[in-house]
């Protein structure tokens, strides 16, 4: 991947981040408890992607991935996304 994209050459080609609906995320059942539909109309999770290419290589790569809301301390703001899945796709030279 170093060879293919360099901090100096690549660039941003696209970007999308999508709020995801309802309470149906199978990687987290505990939003399906009565508590949880009582305080929540969905899990604020998201699902992305971001697409950048190379102007040197010509390789491009999408990285898809979903998100979470997340606190890392109890009373001061932190992070408010902590990605619980991504993948990359990679395209060059066909």
């Amino acid at each position: 991947m170093a060879k293919l994209f360099t901090p100096t050459t690549y660039h941003i080609i696209d970007y999308d981040q999508e709020w995801d609906e309802g309470r149906s995320n199978p990687y987290f059942p505990e939003y399906k408890t009565v508590s949880a539909k009582f305080f929540n109309a969905d899990t604020n999770t998201t699902t992305g992607m971001l697409k950048f290419g190379d102007v040197e290589s010509g390789a491009m790569m999408t990285l898809n991935y979903k998100t979470m809301p997340y606190a890392s301390t109890k009373y001061t703001l932190s992070d408010p996304f902590y990605i619980y899945d991504m993948y990359a796709v990679v395209t060059h030279n066909g």
